[in-house]
Order: structure tokens, then sequence, then C-alpha cells
């Protein structure tokens, strides 16, 4: 695979980042260009260097099995540090990803930033990207006080597909008033990098690299980007981002951090249920099917945020989700129940100590969700596929899959 040199070009309010993009197999179907879309204004920061490109495109090269030729500077921290990123990838999935070596003539540190540190933050509108903010906004005597000045809004990514141009939109606009209240700027950012990744690589392992491409795109401007994360340690073997991996994504002068791994998705709601920003704009739909900008309050995101929070007694506070819950609801909870992350310990905790009268339904919806997993252990896989097609969630990468024209008119 070759990533050549990339270039900044402008057109209808947007900087451009984009390179050429040659695989070794002509036959592999993806597109010839990568790029990221910045706000114009940002143009003059945008690095022309093929670190970014590097990050985003180094999983789908593993799955090639084709070693990665780069055209532009490229930095020798990150060269170093991507070796061990490989071998992590390759360790968990090795039917998958293949370990690749990463060739340039050009390798350079990359410059120093002329200014004060300034990091960033990922937000999608979720419960993570909330609780990152509200711990990074409020520190603490025990926690460190970062200069926290952006929010980058991704389009392209896993939660919003390009083909989601209005609701993007619309939801930056609002989440730009939003960061500003909270003294950020939003950043909002799109890429067509998920066309490359589409039936190739599980989306959930395909989670850091579209953050860590935009955000290494605005280096040295930006310092650094914290990426909220919502599993635990054993769980990274079928999802990132997390402290294993994210560490890596770095270069001389821009450091990548995973926050709040350790946190559990009940506390990080608990935590966040008295914020008023959150209250007013949580945005946790599964947005693989959804163009609208309202939570439907039904999916499985959207049910295990309403039970959480109802125990917690602060549901009808949030605006953005539908309050009340009923008792059928909480069983709906229980059929999309995904176990192993203690979630439905941590409902029940704390109902039992301060909702007994919501025990009774948590534990029938606990009784279908554990019903349902053992089922699809042990069920032979023809029975499974009739079964469960009613209580999975829908293929996101027949989202992705469809084509999308790219900036400007042209095609991907």
């Amino acid at each position: 695979m070759i990533i050549h040199q990339p270039e900044i070009v402008s057109t209808q309010g947007e900087a451009i980042l984009q390179a050429r993009i040659e695989t070794d197999n002509p036959n592999t179907g993806l597109p010839e260009l990568l790029w990221f879309s910045y706000p114009e204004h940002w143009a003059g920061k945008i690095s022309t260097r093929t670190d970014n490109f590097l990050t985003a495109l180094l999983l789908i090269a593993m799955t090639l099995g084709e070693d990665i030729d780069c055209r532009g500077e490229l930095s020798p921290r990150l060269c170093y540090n991507l070796d061990e990123y490989q071998k992590i990838f390759a360790s968990w999935q090795p039917e998958v990803f293949h370990t690749i070596q990463i060739h340039s003539d050009k390798i350079t540190p990359a410059p120093a930033s002329p200014q004060t540190p300034s990091y960033a933050s990922t937000f999608s509108g979720g419960v993570d990207s909330f609780f990152t903010l509200h711990q990074l906004l409020h520190p603490t005597p025990k926690t460190a006080n970062w200069p926290l000045k952006y929010a980058f809004f991704l389009q392209g990514s896993a939660d919003i597909p390009l083909s989601f141009t209005q609701k993007y939109r619309e939801l930056a606009q609002h989440y730009s008033l939003v960061s500003q209240n909270m003294g950020l700027e939003l950043i909002p950012v799109r890429t067509n990098l998920m066309y490359f990744c589409v039936n190739r690589i599980t989306l959930k392992l395909f989670l850091e690299a579209p953050l860590s491409g935009a955000a290494l795109g605005l280096s040295p401007h930006i310092s650094g980007m914290f990426i909220p994360s919502g599993r635990f340690y054993e769980h990274y073997t079928n999802c990132t981002t997390g402290p294993l991996t994210t560490h890596l994504l770095c270069t001389e002068n821009f450091e990548c951090f995973s926050h709040g791994s350790t946190t559990t998705r009940f506390e990080k709601t608990k935590i966040i249920s008295d914020w008023v920003p959150a209250q007013e704009n949580l945005r946790i739909c599964q947005g693989w099917t959804n163009n609208n900008l309202e939570n439907c309050s039904l999916c499985e995101k959207c049910l295990r945020t309403r039970v959480s929070l109802n125990v917690i007694g602060k549901l009808e506070k949030f605006s953005t989700l539908k309050f009340p819950l009923s008792l059928k609801e909480t069983l709906l909870w229980g059929r999309w129940l995904e176990l192993g992350f203690d979630l439905e310990k941590d409902v029940l905790k704390h109902a039992w100590l301060h909702k007994k009268n919501m025990v009774p339904g948590i534990i029938l919806g606990t009784l279908i969700g554990y019903t349902r997993h053992c089922l699809k252990k042990l069920l032979p896989e023809w029975i499974k596929q009739q079964i469960f097609k009613w209580t999975a969630e829908k293929d996101p990468h027949q989202v992705f899959g469809s084509n999308t024209k790219k900036p400007g008119g042209a095609k991907q």
C-alpha cells in the first residue's frame, strides 16, 4: 500500500486534507482517495505529513497483508509505537490482522508546537463523551488540570455515517453552541475512512483510527486528544478504544489518551445525571439506522440508559429521553442486555438499596437477558439465525457500504 504525499484542497467552505492511496492488489475495491474535511478557517493549521493517514490505514493494510510506503514526512516515534500496536492486534485476532512493515524516505520528527499546549476531546453527545468532558472540565486536587480547548465531532465514524448529511449538520450546529457554553470550540470533521474498513474489520475494532486520524491532521496546533472509553481491559480484544492501544498513537508533538476505562457505564451515568449540559443534550440513540435527531428511546443503547437513569431517579430530568419507563420497556431492556459488563448488577444493586419497587422488573429483565445469552451459546447456528434476527442490531456495514460523494462533488 502506498500513501502518497497529502495535499490540502479548499472547496465549499471546507479545507480537505487528502492523499491518494494505492494498493498492491488493484482489486481491493478501496477508494482511491482518503480524505479528512475540516472547517475552512483551520486550513492554515492542517498538517500535510502522513502521520494521520498512517494511523488511519494501518489496520486496513494489516488485513490486506500489505506493507505501507509513506511518501510524505513520517514521525519516527509513531513508527516505533505502531510496531507494538500491530503486535497487539495481531495477537488478539491473528486470522484478521497480519504484521506488516512501514517504509518512508522522509522519517523526520514532528515539529514542536509554537504555542502553549492545547488539548481536545472527541465528542459524540453520549454518556462516555459527557463523562469525559465533565471530568476534564471539573478537575479535583487529585486530577490533572488539562488545558482543554476543543471538542472533535466526527462524521464518517461508527457513530454518524456520511449519508446522514442533514442530521450531522444540525447536530454540529447544536453542539457548537453547547461547546461554547462549556468554554470549548467544536471542530466538526468529516472523513471517508469507513469506506476502507467496511466488510473488512468489525466496526468495534475500528474506533480509534478515524478519531486519531482526524486529530493528528491538526497537530501540532492541537497537542493531544482524549478518547472516551467505554470498555474494561478484559474486553479490548473485541472492542477498542482503551489504554492498551490509544497511547501508542502519538508523535513527538501529539499525545493520545484513553479516558474512563475503569469507570463502569452505570457509574458514568450516575456522575453526569445532575449535570445540566448532559440533561439537555444527551444523544445515545443507535445512529446506524436512525437519520433523526431525536433519541428513539427504544433501541438497545436508549433502553440501557433509560433504565440506569430511572433507577438513579433522574430520568425525568433528561429532556432528550422518554419518561416514564414502563415495565414492558424494562423487559425490552432485558432482550437487548449485553452481558459481561456488569451493568445489570450495578442497576440491581442500586435498585435494591434505593428503589426496591423497581427490583422485580429489573430481575425479570435480567432473566430474559441471561436466557438469551445462554441460548445464543448453546443453540445450533441455523436455529440462532432464525431466532435472534429479531433481537440483533442492524448491520452497520450496510450503511457504510453505500457510495457517497466526497466534498466538492467528486467521487471517492
